[in-house]
């Protein structure tokens, strides 16, 4: 629903920190 994707992007900048940051220490991943 709508609080689902509100959620989503709420989180959205902290998982895009998180991935670019995991690609950094992880890049085979």
């Amino acid at each position: 629903g709508l609080d689902d994707i509100g959620l989503t992007l709420e989180k959205a900048p902290a998982i895009a920190a998180f991935e670019s940051r995991m690609a950094q220490e992880r890049p085979w991943v």
